[in-house]
């Protein structure tokens, strides 16, 4: 997966850019009423991208956090391999949690250097 290839393209049916996390992941302590409503946000493009246009069939769906579309920029997301593995399981388990039949949508969560930057990509084939 070439990022720098991925980040050509603008937004679309099955390509999503977040400049950061759904909430500041360096707080230790927030409040667990706002940090559901991001998982919210999180679930409803995760979902977007699971059920893209008709347009966007047949091609990967991306996820990619550390991008910010405007400014054509890479940005850290500080996550340690710890805090990584902690927060792909707590992906997993909203994902299956809250989507129904999600055994059956094959995704993959990585988290990749560019810029010397840390990335969150989460692809979702078709």
């Amino acid at each position: 997966m070439n990022l720098k290839h991925i980040v050509t393209t603008g937004e679309n049916g099955h390509i999503e850019y977040k400049r950061e996390w759904y909430w500041s992941l360096s707080k230790k302590s927030q409040n667990p009423d706002d940090i559901n409503k991001c998982w919210g946000e999180f679930l409803k493009d995760f979902l977007a991208l699971v059920n893209a246009d008709v347009e966007s069939f047949g091609f990967r769906r991306y996820l990619i956090i550390g991008y910010d579309e405007r400014s054509k920029e890479f940005y850290d997301i500080p996550l340690n391999d710890e805090e990584y593995n902690n927060l792909k399981e707590k992906i997993r388990k909203k994902i299956k949690e809250f989507i129904s039949d999600s055994a059956k949508i094959k995704y993959k969560i990585k988290l990749m250097i560019e810029e010397d930057k840390k990335i969150l990509v989460i692809s979702i084939e078709q």
